[in-house]
């Protein structure tokens, strides 16, 4: 099969087409308000977010960091058991 030019110009534009399509997502935004999901230590929902859910600080100022340094992921919590 030959690739004439405009089979090539063809495939180009569909190749443009497709990867404009594919990145109009709708960015991050936190819910406020009065009907805003907000969690018992004042973290607010994020709707439109990568994960399944998200959860940030509304008034949060981070202005004064310049890199964020990666680590693994952990988590703890404490069972209180009263007898």
């Amino acid at each position: 099969m030959k690739i004439t030019r405009l089979n090539s110009m063809l495939i180009m534009a569909i190749a443009v087409a497709a990867s404009s399509v594919g990145c109009t997502t709708a960015s991050p935004t936190i819910q406020t308000g009065p009907d805003a999901a907000v969690s018992f230590d004042g973290l607010h929902e994020v709707d439109n977010s990568r994960a399944d859910i998200a959860w940030a600080v509304p008034d949060i100022d981070l202005s004064g960091y310049t890199s964020i340094l990666r680590g693994n992921p952990w988590a703890t919590w404490t069972l209180f058991h009263r007898r």
